[in-house]
């Protein structure tokens, strides 16, 4: 079982960087094949050239572990 991740806390259904696959609640716990275990993780893996583009999460829902596609975009300010 997974010890951490990254908990999303917030989802604004009005942002552009909007995934609908994301849920408040889910921990991620995996991003492109490698573990998430904090937030900074999460910073760390996320980067510039990963904008636009479509990466796999692995995340934890209700106590489940799924598989679910995001394609990350800026946030705006």
């Amino acid at each position: 079982m997974v010890a951490s991740g990254a908990l999303i806390t917030f989802v604004d259904d009005k942002s552009k960087a909007y995934n609908s696959e994301l849920q408040e609640g889910d921990i991620i716990v995996g991003f492109n094949g490698e573990n998430v275990r904090s937030i900074d993780d999460l910073h760390r893996l996320l980067t510039e050239e990963r904008i636009g583009h479509r990466i796999q999460l692995e995340i934890l829902r209700q106590g489940k572990l799924a598989t679910i596609f995001v394609i990350p975009a800026e946030m705006e300010n």
